[in-house]
This record gives C-alpha cells, structure tokens and sequence, in this order.
C-alpha cells in the first residue's frame, strides 16, 4: 500500500492533465511506502480515460483512473479519497504543476511540523507571459501562510476524511466546500501547516486575469467565508447578525473610497475593488452565487 495518494481532480483538458501528471510521477516522498497518483475524471463522458491508460502505461510509478460522472468539484474530491486507502492524501489540480520536490518538502514539514493538513506555496503562470495584471489580482493567485485551498495540500486521512462526504456535494455548482470542509476541520480542532519551500504552480488562462473575473471569485469567497462561518456557529443567528454588521461597516467604507480610487491609479483601484467584492459577498452571503458551470460536453 502506498503511503501517499496524490489525486488529480480532472475535467476534460488532457494537455495540462499530462502536464500535471508529468510533474506528479518524478516525485520522491520522505514516508516509507512510496506514493500512488489518482486522476479522478469528473467529465461524465470519460475523456481522460484513454490518456490515463496511455500515462500509465509509461509512468514509474502507479497511476489510476477513477470516474466520477456525479458534477462537481465536490464529488470529484470525494470519489478520489474513497478510491485510496493511503495513510496520507495529496490533492492536485488538473492545472497545476510540482515542483520536483514538493512532496518530499510536502511530507518530511507534514512530520516535523505534527500538523493534521498541509497547505504548500501556489504560484501562477500565466497562458500569455507578456501579462503583468495588477499585484492584487496576481496576488489572488498566490498562496501566502495562514493561505488554504484544496489544490496542493497533503493531510492525514486519519483526522481529516472521517466523514462519508468529506467535501459536500450540494456545493458543487456555488463553490465553496474548500472552506466547509477546513472551517469543520477547525471546528474538531485539527491542526493547519504551511511549507512554502514546497510550490505548486497554477496555471492561469488570460481570461481569468480580468478584473471583473477576480472580483467574482472575491464575491463568491465572501460568501463562502459568511455562510460556513454560520453554518457552524454555536449561536447562528447572533453570528450572521455579527457578520452582517461588520460586512456593512465594511462595504461602506470601501464603497467610499473606490469611488476615489480612479485618482489612485490602476494597482490601487485593482486592490480596492476586490476588497469591495468581497465585503459584498458577505453582506450578500444567503444569496448563492455560481461562479462557473462546467461544461457538459468535451
């Protein structure tokens, strides 16, 4: 049995699939028992299958192909865990990339540091690099300490998947289980990591770049925060009313000064409208909003 499942979450785009697989396989890892990768295809017609076939096929080390035609990120992550049995589960974006040392650094700071869930270093790489969008935008790509997510992180199966839906699929379309599933993390009282010596790379297409694009994802991350923060409150009624009183102070304030920020310049006004969007998204947290339905078809 492998000690480490890293499971890629897959959706029909084989070149960065073969790219992320690529960099998986030429892992080493600090844990006795090696280490296996799962490609989860979340694509109900199974389109990664044959180009899995065809990794596997070639790769030092045990690749696995799993289907999850259930939609959602959610359900992807759920069918990925389910299909390992390893002591230790790494997850890994079909658009990202390691470093060739990530999980050696991933699982030896996993040891040392007597953490429960891992969360490394994520840095963009942009489809044009002749980009250079404002640094709060570059910056909502990055991950800094204190920093989560679920692409690029490694836990203890032990103390972090002992749910039967570790991640709840009735978010697959809203987003958001990222946070569900650590904010009941922190609510049992496991404990959080950060190696930033470790780096994944995201890439990131140019459309994503655009500013009303970022302040979507800002929007729907205040959302997120609001709505799990109540969810699994002890005194939810008084927590939403904390949260709207703040999420108004919040908006207001910044509402002001965006108003201004045409005379701050472009990095200023990049920074200010995404601190807007996401006080907005708290103000707003009971109104679900999708950010992006995947295809049905590839």
């Amino acid at each position: 049995m492998a000690s480490v499942s890293i499971v890629i979450i897959t959706y029909a785009r084989p070149d960065l699939l073969r790219t992320a697989v690529a960099s998986c396989q030429t892992q080493t890892s600090a844990l006795p028992g090696g280490f296996e990768i799962v490609v989860v295809d979340n694509n109900p017609k199974a389109t990664a299958r044959p180009v899995v076939d065809e990794l596997a096929a070639a790769a030092p080390v045990p690749v696995r192909y799993v289907h999850e035609p259930a939609p959602g990120i959610p359900s992807a992550r759920n069918a990925g865990i389910h299909a390992s049995d390893a002591p230790f589960i790494a997850f890994v974006d079909d658009d990202q990339t390691l470093s060739p040392d990530w999980l050696e650094l991933m699982t030896r700071a996993l040891e040392t540091q007597e953490v429960d869930c891992l969360f490394s270093n994520v840095e963009p790489v942009y489809s044009d690099p002749d980009l250079s969008p404002p640094q709060a935008i570059a910056d909502s790509y990055r991950r800094f300490p204190g920093g989560r997510g679920s692409g690029g992180t490694l836990f203890r199966r032990a103390t972090c998947a002992t749910d039967a839906e570790p991640f709840d699929p009735a978010m697959r379309f809203t987003g958001g289980s990222d946070t569900d599933f650590y904010t009941r993390l922190d609510g049992r009282g496991c404990r959080f990591g950060w190696c930033m010596e470790a780096i994944a790379y995201e890439f990131v297409p140019a459309d994503r770049v655009r500013l009303g694009y970022v302040m979507q994802r800002q929007y729907a991350g205040g959302q997120h925060f609001a709505w799990t923060k109540i969810r699994y409150a002890s005194s939810p009624v008084l927590t939403a009313a904390t949260v709207f009183a703040k999420a108004v102070l919040q908006t207001g304030g910044l509402g002001v000064v965006t108003l201004l920020s045409p005379l701050m310049g472009r990095e200023r006004r990049a920074y200010l409208l995404l601190r807007l969007s996401g006080a907005v998204g708290k103000l707003c947290w009971p109104l679900k909003f999708e950010l992006r339905r995947r295809p049905t078809t590839a």
